[in-house]
């Protein structure tokens, strides 16, 4: 008997599920990013992964038992992954970016959940400490941005409602893609650089949101429900390995 049951049986998807299509859209986008660029395709299907890892922050803010260890444990793994992502982004532009791997977005837009929830309800005044988090993530050099974190936030306030939360998702893209097309070059590049990882591409993440519709609130397997964290930067080493044997 297989150890982690990987199947989708009636079309319901469990959250290891989502995790599994998460992270295979992940290395195949990073496939194409490092040695296949002219595919453009395998960038495609990557778009599925970011959204289905914002929405498990949230989901894990609503289930996790202790928020602020969850947060410390995305924080370690964003600070033990970082090297290696240097390093892969290293084999594709020959320099090392100014730019923060995705543990460290996806930490961020938790930070943000948690800060709405304890200042909102406590003053009427409390969105404004929520909305100056926001705006932070378009200074710092997150990966995904501004974007991902309004991303991981929308996914949170609209969670319970899978409708609405399917809305909101689609109007952020379009609304994000809009802002972008028509700012672009205006108050000095700061719209271009805020959103940099808005393109016509992320449109293929909606194909996401599906998926996203189909859990049932069942985790799956659980025993190593903390392997995608070792296996984030585990396969960017491998992947820089192989790019230098070639």
């Amino acid at each position: 008997m297989c150890l982690i049951d990987i199947r989708f049986s009636r079309s319901i998807m469990t959250l290891l599920q989502l995790k599994i299509i998460a992270v295979l859209a992940m290395v195949i986008d990073h496939v194409g990013l490092l040695f296949f660029p002219s595919l453009f395709w395998l960038r495609w299907i990557g778009r599925l992964a970011f959204p289905l890892f914002a929405w498990t922050i949230a989901n894990g803010y609503h289930y996790t038992h202790s928020t602020s260890r969850y947060a410390l444990r995305l924080l370690a793994f964003a600070i033990f992954s970082q090297v290696p992502f240097l390093f892969f982004y290293h084999e594709i532009n020959g320099a090392y970016p100014y730019l923060l791997n995705i543990f460290f977005t996806l930490a961020y837009g938790l930070g943000v959940i948690m800060l709405y929830e304890k200042t909102y309800h406590a003053s009427r005044f409390g969105w404004i400490f929520t909305a100056l988090a926001i705006v932070g993530a378009g200074i710092l050099p997150l990966e995904y941005g501004l974007y991902g974190v309004i991303s991981i936030f929308l996914f949170h306030l609209k969670f319970g409602n899978k409708r609405d939360m399917y809305i909101v998702q689609i109007l952020w893209i379009v609304f994000a893609l809009y802002i972008k097309s028509v700012g672009d070059g205006l108050f000095f590049g700061l719209v271009t650089h805020v959103l940099y990882a808005v393109n016509m591409t992320q449109l293929f993440s909606l194909i996401a949101l599906p998926l996203i519709y189909m859990y049932t609130n069942t985790p799956g397997y659980t025993k190593y429900k903390w392997w995608f964290y070792g296996f984030y930067p585990v396969h960017l080493m491998f992947f820089v390995s192989i790019a230098r044997l070639l």
